[in-house]
């Protein structure tokens, strides 16, 4: 029960080494959203948004209120038959005696009892039942338990938790009676006798239990050797690493997945603000030795993705554009070059593919990195025939010019950037040179 409360407080970092990249390509698509609308302010609003149902929190509250109040009726319950009923002493324990019959009970070292019984032999086992509650600190255990309950009244699981651990109080007790030498058979009577007894629940541990059933069971059972406590042992780290996933941060594991998954930090998905933003991965170890190995030249993005005579029109060029939805001034940061539907698409410089994927945004799209200085981008392809890591020569094909994702019509939609920058890539068509 600490370690449910106190793991959720902890929020451990995942955050691996992170190689250096200048050229991660950092798409905000702006088909939904304008550019100046950022991922943070509406996460802002939207956090605002539901804050602003205030019934939700007031009726959780308000749960937390009565469970709180019905704990401390019963401690003053509790208080007052110990202040109201005769009390006899027994070294650590106190016997509180009362005055109506009971099913016997405890809370910490206050045993209660029938003031008739006590004393009988009948009793003594009974007695000696209580005092292990009262021994193993099983009161305290209730305490927390009901603390917890107060706090998460509206989850069923905790209730669940509350009646297992009552059980164990009690298989726990009915043990340790037995293995003192008491008469199980006469323990297991004496037990069904006290079925019907009216005892007093809530925070103390009382010798008539609901699971009666059970504790008999228990009793009768053949105790487990050691091979299953080697099973259970098995277990163990399997449950400290549940635990610990717990205190990670839902950012961090993204993170930390990404990390694993692409080598590279992606900022999640989200579904609120339906807005894609995406570091792609760093640029390969490979790829910076690939670039000592041929000429300079190779690796400059200096050839059109796509033949000039396929190309249709003008291209529509790098920098502010009216974006043909939102109808505002918006930042293109490529070039778009319409084609017919298959037209080839060829790399315009030596490298390698650092992904070739599809999502909802981009449709199929590949980032090719050229040696350490160059990175280019070829997306709403209909199809790629290239794969990650694969070594793509100078004009060689890649895929075809598609309309898959968010695409108004057929086109090739080409970035370049230098140096961790975006720059016009048509600056660098023809053989030209920055």
């Amino acid at each position: 029960m600490a370690l449910a409360v106190l793991l959720p407080l902890l929020n451990i970092e995942l955050k691996p080494p992170q190689p250096i990249s200048v050229n991660n390509f950092q798409m905000a698509e702006h088909f939904l959203f304008d550019v100046n609308e950022s991922v943070e302010n509406i996460q802002i609003q939207t956090v605002e948004k539901v804050s602003s149902i205030p019934w939700i929190a007031y009726i959780l509250f308000a749960g937390m209120i009565i469970c709180g109040v019905r704990m401390i009726y019963q401690f003053f319950h509790i208080y007052m038959r110990i202040n109201r009923n005769e009390q006899r002493p027994h070294g650590k324990y106190r016997f509180v005696l009362l005055d109506h019959p009971v099913s016997s009970h405890s809370f910490f070292h206050y045993i209660f009892l029938y003031k008739s019984d006590f004393g009988k032999d009948k009793m003594k086992d009974i007695v000696l039942h209580e005092q292990v509650h009262a021994d193993k600190g099983h009161s305290l255990d209730l305490l927390l338990i009901g603390i917890l309950c107060a706090l998460q009244w509206f989850n069923p699981f905790i209730y669940l938790l509350r009646r297992a651990i009552v059980a164990i109080h009690e298989y726990e007790a009915d043990q340790l009676v037995i293995d003192q030498g008491i008469d199980r058979i006469g323990y297991q009577q004496l037990l069904l006798n006290k079925v019907n007894a009216h005892g007093f629940l809530g925070l103390t541990s009382s010798f008539n239990q609901t699971i009666v059933l059970n504790r008999l069971k228990m009793m009768n059972k053949i105790r487990s050797g050691n091979h299953s406590v080697i099973k259970y042992a098995m277990v163990l780290p399997l449950v400290f690493i549940l635990g610990i996933s717990f205190c990670i941060s839902q950012k961090s594991l993204d993170e930390s997945m990404s990390e694993l998954v692409l080598e590279t930090p992606v900022v999640p998905f989200s579904i609120l603000s339906k807005v894609v933003v995406q570091n792609f991965p760093p640029v390969p170890q490979e790829v910076s030795e690939l670039s000592r190995e041929g000429h300079e030249d190779d690796y400059l993005p200096s050839i059109y993705p796509v033949d000039e005579n396929k190309i249709k029109g003008t291209p529509s060029g790098f920098g502010i554009h009216i974006h043909p939805i939102l109808k505002k001034e918006q930042m293109h940061n490529g070039a778009d070059f319409s084609a017919k539907l298959g037209t080839p698409i060829k790399a315009t410089a030596l490298g390698r593919v650092r992904i070739a994927t599809f999502d909802k945004i981009h449709g199929k799209y590949v980032i090719i990195d050229h040696g350490e200085e160059f990175s280019t981008a070829y997306m709403h392809l209909t199809d790629f025939i290239v794969k990650d890591g694969q070594e793509i020569e100078k004009g060689e094909i890649i895929g075809h010019v598609g309309n898959t994702g968010l695409s108004s019509k057929t086109h090739l939609h080409y970035e370049v950037m230098k140096g961790g920058e975006y720059v016009d890539p048509i600056n660098y068509l023809g053989e030209s040179k920055e």
